[in-house]
């Protein structure tokens, strides 16, 4: 027996040895907060149940992914998807939506974990089931592989290359105006909110000789 568990019905929760009604209600109430990530999430959240012997005893196999074809979501790039395109993804409703598209705007999603940790209706084993696509605010060690070109770089490319936010990269900018930059150093000494070891831990290939006033 294969059971679902952020997705099926309360007879089938109740098919589940041990849960009755109560349990199958109060599963599907705890869900709605937030997803279960795995057996012992479950255990703890309904009191009803034991982890070990949800593992050891009761014949069914649990899942907590979407069953297979039961979300057509599409392609979705968390950084660029319109207001319309993220309320396809389940648990995601307006209000969460226009979180999304705010939080996005402060500095790009780079990952599962980085959507998980600044939204708070969704939790890091839902992201990673849905497959999202964060290639537009790709991690660091994607971003090692990449040159830079400081005094060129629009906001956008400055966000997700540097890891910082929309008024970092606007205040990086202005001072470029007043004065192109030469080298890391440089940056940290004259944007505040960018330090040197943070540069030197992203390991681009910074180019600052491309500047035109």
């Amino acid at each position: 027996m294969v059971v679902y568990v952020n997705y099926a019905s309360k007879k089938e929760l109740t098919a589940i040895p041990n849960v009755g009604l109560v349990s199958a209600e109060k599963i599907i109430q705890e869900r709605e907060k937030r997803p279960f990530c795995d057996i012992f999430d479950l255990a703890e959240r309904i009191d009803r149940l034991s982890g070990w012997n949800l593992f050891w005893h009761i014949p069914v196999v649990f899942k907590f992914g979407r069953p297979s074809g039961e979300w057509n979501i599409g392609h979705i790039d968390i950084n660029k998807a319109s207001k319309k395109r993220l309320l396809l993804i389940p648990n995601v409703g307006p209000v969460t939506a226009e979180r999304i598209l705010q939080e996005r705007e402060k500095r790009p999603f780079r990952d599962a974990s980085d959507i998980a940790d600044r939204i708070e209706r969704l939790n890091y084993c839902q992201v990673v089931d849905l497959n999202l696509d964060f290639t537009s605010g790709q991690s660091q060690d994607q971003s090692k592989s990449m040159a830079l070109d400081v005094n060129q770089a629009a906001v956008p490319e400055l966000m997700v290359q540097l890891d910082i936010d929309r008024g970092t990269a606007e205040e990086l900018l202005r001072e470029r105006k007043c004065r192109p930059f030469v080298d890391p150093s440089d940056i940290a000494d004259r944007v505040e909110e960018i330090e040197y070891m943070k540069l030197w831990d992203l390991d681009l290939a910074f180019i600052f000789n491309s500047y035109q006033g």
